[in-house]
C-alpha cells in the first residue's frame, strides 16, 4: 500500500488499515484506522497533512514516561494513554542503539530476549486493552502509534486484524510492510553492522529489528495467540471482555 500522503516522510511509517480483506470476504473500510510512527516526530507541514484525515482519538502505545518525555502535539483529538505494562519482560531488555548493535554470543542474547517479548506482547497487554475499548467505543477515525510504528504499533495492527476475520499472510504482509516504508532507514543502520562484521547473522537481524521488523518476530506473536486461543472469539473474550455479539457489532462498523 502506498503512503496516504506524499508529503508525508515514509520513515513514520503512516498508513491506514482500509482495503485489507479478511476470511468472510468483506474488507476493513477505508479511513477509519490509522497507524504511524510518533507523532512528535511529524513536522508542520506533515501535522497539517495528517488533519486531512479528521482523526477523532489518538492512542499512544509508548510507555508513559516516553510520551510524557515527548509528548503528541494537540491536534484537537481525544488522546488515549495507559499507565501500564506493555509486555511483560520487555522491563529487562536494554532498547538502546548499543544493544541494538552488538554482535556474537550477546546478540543472540538480545534476540533470545526480544522473541520472549514479542511472544507475551499480545496478551494483558493495558495498552491494547485502551486501544480496544476505543474500537468499542467507536472513537474513529483513530490513530495508534509508539516512537516508530512498526514494533507496539505493528502487533498492535496484528491483533486488530486477526480480530476483524484476516487471513494471517494479510496479517503478516502488513506487519512487513513496516520494511517498506523505513527502507533507507534500515540499509543504513544493516550497512553500518555489516561493515563491523558481515558474517554475523545475528547482528545483521539486531540491525534489522533497529530500523525495521524481522518475520519471525511477528510470527513469532501470531503463533503464540493461535496456541492459546482457538478462535478470535476466545482472544475477545479473555483479553478484551467482548462477547461474540460485541465482536461481531465492531466487525460489523470496521468492515464493508
Amino acid at each position: 500500500m502506498k503512503p496516504l500522503e506524499s508529503g508525508i516522510r515514509n520513515e513514520l511509517n503512516f498508513r491506514e488499515l482500509g482495503g485489507i480483506p479478511v476470511k468472510d470476504g468483506r474488507k476493513v473500510r477505508r479511513f477509519l484506522l490509522f497507524r504511524s510512527g510518533g507523532l512528535h516526530l511529524f513536522t508542520p507541514q506533515e501535522l497539517a497533512l495528517l488533519n486531512k484525515y479528521g482523526i477523532r482519538a489518538i492512542a499512544d502505545l509508548r510507555a508513559w514516561y516516553d510520551w510524557k518525555k515527548h509528548p503528541d502535539p494537540d491536534l484537537g483529538a481525544e488522546r488515549i494513554t495507559h499507565e501500564g505494562k506493555v509486555s511483560s519482560g520487555g522491563e529487562k531488555i536494554d532498547f538502546s542503539p548499543r544493544a541494538f548493535s552488538q554482535c556474537g554470543s550477546d546478540a543472540v542474547k538480545q534476540m533470545e530476549k526480544l522473541k520472549e517479548y514479542y511472544r507475551r506482547m499480545p496478551f494483558g497487554n493495558s495498552a491494547y486493552q485502551a486501544l480496544m475499548k476505543a474500537l468499542a467505543d467507536n472513537k474513529v477515525p483513530l490513530l495508534f502509534h509508539c516512537t516508530t510504528g512498526k514494533d507496539r504499533t505493528g502487533i498492535a495492527a496484528m491483533v486488530i486484524l486477526y480480530l476483524l476475520g484476516a487471513e494471517d499472510q494479510e496479517i503478516m504482509a502488513d506487519y512487513l510492510l513496516s520494511n517498506e516504508y523505513r527502507r533507507a532507514v534500515i540499509e543504513e543502520y544493516t550497512k553500518v553492522e555489516n561493515l563491523k562484521d558481515p558474517g554475523d547473522e545475528g547482528c545483521r537481524k539486531l540491525a534489522v529489528m533497529r530500523g525495521g521488523v524481522l518475520e519471525e518476530m511477528g510470527k513469532t506473536s501470531l503463533d503464540e495467540i493461535h496456541r492459546r486461543y482457538a478462535s478470535p472469539e476466545d482472544y475477545a473474550r479473555e483479553e478484551y471482555g467482548w462477547d461474540k455479539k460485541q465482536l461481531e457489532e465492531v466487525r460489523n462498523r470496521f468492515l464493508e
